[in-house]
């Protein structure tokens, strides 16, 4: 047996009608046996579109094998080609400091141990196939996921989603509303660069609360990367602190 990856399958003159088998890699570590994370397993999402063209984008080949005659005997036989593309793997996003209000994760300004995350803030994501809201733990560095209650990854389907951010003390602290052009990415394999993805207008004029929402189409093949500004509320000054009023 040979294996190939799609490239080098078109290249050594193989079709997916070729393919006997299909190996899956892992994408992160794996946990030795006997430590948390070594069993379990988790179910990968594949939405089925039998209008599509194998090859318009990345999509799975969905068929059946079996022996044409009953003794075991003749060819292979293949089941329909069916395309798939696989669903969005889920939202990772982080919460920063943004003391310059410039809308960027600057050097120096991440959460830390020593810096933590201040308390009071959620985030849930709500949308296609998810029944109320999912809730997203945030960390002392910031940083949440869309998770499954047994910390598996929750992968999203094609559809429309919201995240709410809730803030319980907007006295203190704002939704920072300058937004960059350049939304938050990940520089392979484990590098995110993040930046302010929430919009003035999804901001609630009271701070309490802002929202995000993103839509996952056949060819958002990527996590969903939201990154989270805040700042220190204004403190306002009088235009002329020496006049003083009341009213009866």
């Amino acid at each position: 047996m040979q294996w190939y990856d799609y490239a080098g399958l078109l290249a050594a003159g193989y079709t997916l009608a070729d393919v006997t088998c299909i190996e899956f890699e892992a994408t992160q570590n794996i946990a030795p046996a006997g430590q948390a994370g070594s069993t379990g397993e988790v179910a990968l999402l594949l939405d089925v579109a039998p209008g599509a063209i194998i090859g318009d984008i990345n999509y799975w080949r969905s068929y059946e094998k079996g022996w044409r005659t009953a003794d075991g005997a003749g060819n292979w036989m293949y089941g329909s080609v069916v395309a798939a593309m696989p669903a969005v793997m889920g939202v990772t996003g982080k919460f920063f400091p943004d003391p310059n209000r410039n809308g960027a994760l600057d050097a120096g300004e991440a959460y830390t141990a020593t810096t933590p995350m201040p308390a009071g803030f959620t985030a849930a994501l709500s949308g296609a196939g998810i029944t109320g809201s999912l809730p997203m733990t945030i960390d002392a560095q910031g940083n949440f996921q869309s998770l499954n209650s047994d910390g598996s990854i929750y992968y999203l389907l094609q559809g429309n989603y919201t995240v709410t951010f809730t803030n319980a003390s907007p006295a203190q602290l704002h939704f920072s509303d300058i937004t960059p052009a350049t939304r938050s990415y990940l520089v392979p394999p484990a590098t995110y660069v993040w930046y302010n993805d929430i919009q003035q207008g999804s901001i609630l004029r009271d701070n309490t609360s802002a929202t995000y929402t993103f839509r996952v189409t056949a060819t958002g093949l990527n996590t969903e990367l939201i990154g989270v500004a805040l700042k220190n509320a204004p403190r306002f000054i009088p235009v002329n602190p020496h006049v003083r009023g009341w009213i009866r």
